[in-house]
């Protein structure tokens, strides 16, 4: 059952609720991310812009955020922003990635949400995510790559039991941000990433055994 936006306005519906609660456990972080949405969909039968305006956020200081819409991923939250145009019938959510980082605390966010087109009708999402325990991935081991440090500042080293051939960085929305092929494959590469601003990333590595990918932080 889906909850509506608001009576008087149903041209967002939401798929569950406007509240969303995380436990987070050790086994829920393989790679130490977590990643809470609030799902809400285009109730009409035409595209509707989607705009939204933080409200308050009490987040851990040691904690890292990737906060995502349908358009972009930022490394932070930001203060106001908006949806790419949404179609009819298509669902959409409001996207933290969270990094916990080894400490045990609570989030709490809260954004105003509304359609551009009925600016007077503005709800909540509130958003409280819970770590119980310390989780931390000093050493992230994903199959036959491993990535490390993790946070990691200018320096990235991954490893492979299998030559590596070619790396790629990749942002959170899948664009490439970094390529770079291996021209003598090793099982061992370093990567500068002292270009590339703080936030969430992927990378891939391509070894003869195939691709291996993982997520990473950068904070300097």
């Amino acid at each position: 059952m889906a909850f509506l936006f608001n009576v008087q306005a149903q041209s967002i519906g939401f798929v569950d609720s406007k509240e969303l609660y995380e436990y987070v456990e050790n086994d829920q972080l393989k790679d130490g991310f977590k990643s809470c949405k609030i799902k809400f969909y285009n109730n009409t039968d035409a595209d509707i812009t989607i705009k939204y305006k933080k409200v308050s956020v009490d987040f851990p200081e040691s904690w890292s955020v990737s906060f995502c819409d349908n358009s972009d991923c930022y490394p932070s939250f930001v203060d106001a922003a908006q949806f790419r145009p949404i179609s009819a019938g298509d669902t959409v959510d409001l996207k933290l990635d969270v990094y916990p980082d080894g400490t045990a605390d609570t989030a709490y966010v809260s954004y105003a949400i509304w359609d551009e087109a009925n600016p007077d009708v503005v709800d909540t999402l509130n958003y409280q995510i819970m770590s119980r325990w310390g989780l931390f991935s000093e050493n992230i081991e994903v199959d036959q790559v491993s990535v490390f440090p993790n946070p990691v500042s200018d320096v990235l080293n991954i490893r492979s039991i299998s030559a590596i051939e070619q790396v790629d960085i990749l942002d959170l929305n899948g664009r490439i941000v970094y390529s770079e092929k291996i021209s003598e494959p090793n099982s061992s590469v370093t990567l500068p990433l002292v270009s590339l601003p703080n936030g969430l990333y992927v990378v891939e590595a391509t070894t003869l055994l195939g691709v291996e990918s993982q997520k990473f932080q950068i904070r300097k």
